[in-house]
């Protein structure tokens, strides 16, 4: 058998290395796909209650009345304790800590409040129905805060929007007469701000 011309025959006509055309499509590789994006959520705080919508931005401090200093002005401190506890800041963890007790303090007693007004609002007479209090025209308001404690306050402030929703509901059907209205009202009140008080 003559080698030489076989070699040379090769060397001008190599084999083909690509695939079979026939292979099915599975079998060859595929290209990598791209890394999915950032994620992004929206959070949004809807409240029905003119007090609770007074918390989320405060007010100004006169001679007859204190400031409030409102959910934005709780969340833009906390975004400085937050930055720094994140850098290892000791005295930053400490105040988180005392943040995190005052709201949960807090929100024990917003939500045992709301659940004697939900037993209550349920003793009624057969045949009548009561619907918690809503608003025609609710505020609702986009969040966007660096910190979650910010957050933890933001659902604070609407447990505490519910149960104003609850008193004035009681209020009006007759089950608390006026001044057991306005002390609620001035408990729950207290008790939101101090949950979402800064530290100062």
């Amino acid at each position: 058998m003559d080698l030489s011309n076989t070699k040379e025959a090769l060397a001008m006509n190599p084999p083909s290395r690509s695939a079979p055309a026939d292979l099915p499509a599975g079998s060859r590789r595929k290209k990598a796909s791209k890394q999915p994006g950032a994620l992004r959520s929206q959070v949004w705080l809807t409240v029905q209650t003119r007090q609770a919508h007074q918390l989320i931005h405060g007010r100004e401090g006169a001679p007859d009345h204190a400031p409030i200093i409102g959910l934005v002005g709780f969340a833009e401190r906390l975004r400085v304790i937050w930055q720094a506890a994140r850098e290892d800041d000791p005295w930053a963890d400490w105040w988180l800590i005392k943040v995190c007790d005052a709201m949960d303090a807090a929100g024990d007693c917003i939500r045992n409040w709301k659940q004697d007004l939900d037993s209550l609002l349920q003793q009624q007479a057969d045949g009548l129905e009561v619907s918690l209090a809503e608003s025609l025209r609710p505020s609702r308001m986009l969040l966007q805060f660096a910190s979650p404690y910010a957050y933890q306050g933001a659902r604070l402030l609407a447990e505490y929007d519910a149960l104003v929703c609850r008193v004035l509901t009681a209020s009006h059907v007759g089950l608390v007469d006026g001044c057991m209205r306005d002390e609620l009202l001035d408990s729950c009140s207290t008790a939101a701000r101090t949950g979402c008080a800064p530290p100062s």
